[in-house]
């Protein structure tokens, strides 16, 4: 009898010792959850959820552990996906002339463009404008402003080369080296220019040609324009020959080029005699700066310098 006590007694011990771990275990247990559920980042009021801020970060899952290292290595800060200001979403585009285009235009063949500087003249301005006119082709006039007030046959010519669908260049008001001079005269050779220009035509010149090809950083950011210089010199200035202008043009043209020449030498328009029906034998369409860019699908950008349109 003593013996079947015992190991009852025994038996009840066991027991409850096992009872007493189980609830010791399912305490720990239910203690551990609580304290998992506590550090748990709240995904509404996290300062570093980004998602809440940026649509792209929408699929990130930012229920992680806080102050965890792994939330500033795998998600940036909204900042980031913000365009950068320093950057143009899009380039800035001067509003050049507007270019109405030509059915007689042909993109399969070559053009280039004619460009005269320093007139309008007396002495060769009216001899090209009738070349231009007989053969149908168009020129880019840079006008020295200063020639305008003048002469009233300046203004005409002016005006025949605007109707003739001619583009006319701001080539200054009494053609000084802009590199030499201050943003303010700067300035003034060039609106000057176009206010006379304007008053005459009521168009303002959308190009620039600085004269002697000369410039510096002083000129790019004062005027802010398109400036157009040549890729290919007649040096009708320095010979004052028709032949040697016409054989410079002749072994140097090619697709795309901007020749440059002066209206104001007889010289000058005895070559041009010769070297339009060339050039247009040659397969060559002879059209404005502006419409050569145009043609050519290249834009004409603010503060650029162009030598040709290749």
């Amino acid at each position: 009898m003593f013996r079947r006590i015992k190991f009852i007694t025994y038996i009840i011990f066991i027991l409850f010792l096992l009872l007493t771990n189980v609830t010791i275990l399912t305490t720990l247990a239910l203690s551990n959850i609580n304290i998992q559920n506590s550090t748990t980042v709240d995904s509404s009021n996290d300062p570093n959820n980004f998602s809440k801020y940026n649509p792209l970060l929408a699929a990130v899952n930012t229920d992680r552990p806080a102050n965890s290292s792994i939330i500033d290595k795998e998600v940036p800060p909204e900042s980031n996906f913000l365009p950068d200001p320093k950057i143009p979403a899009v380039p800035i585009q001067l509003p050049v002339q507007k270019i109405i285009p030509s059915d007689d235009i042909d993109f399969s063949k070559p053009m280039i463009a004619l460009t005269f500087d320093d007139g309008p003249s007396t002495n060769a301005t009216g001899r090209i404008l009738d070349l231009i006119e007989v053969y149908n082709i168009k020129a880019t006039f840079f006008i020295v402003g200063n020639r305008l007030e003048t002469s009233s046959v300046a203004k005409a010519l002016l005006t025949r080369a605007d109707k003739l669908g001619c583009e006319i260049g701001n080539h200054t008001y009494d053609h000084k080296d802009l590199s030499k001079l201050g943003a303010e005269e700067i300035k003034s050779q060039i609106s000057h220019t176009d206010d006379l220009v304007k008053s005459i035509i009521s168009k303002n010149p959308h190009l620039v040609r600085p004269p002697y090809g000369k410039y510096n950083k002083d000129v790019v950011d004062t005027l802010n324009v398109p400036m157009i210089f040549w890729s290919v010199d007649s040096e009708d200035w320095k010979s004052r020959n028709a032949e040697t202008i016409v054989n410079i043009i002749k072994d140097n043209t090619k697709d795309g080029d901007i020749i440059l020449m002066h209206d104001l030498y007889s010289s000058t328009a005895d070559a041009c005699e010769i070297i339009i029906p060339y050039l247009l034998e040659q397969g060559y369409q002879l059209v404005t700066v502006s419409e050569l860019f145009y043609y050519k699908e290249i834009e004409l950008n603010l503060g650029i310098k162009y030598r040709n349109a290749r």
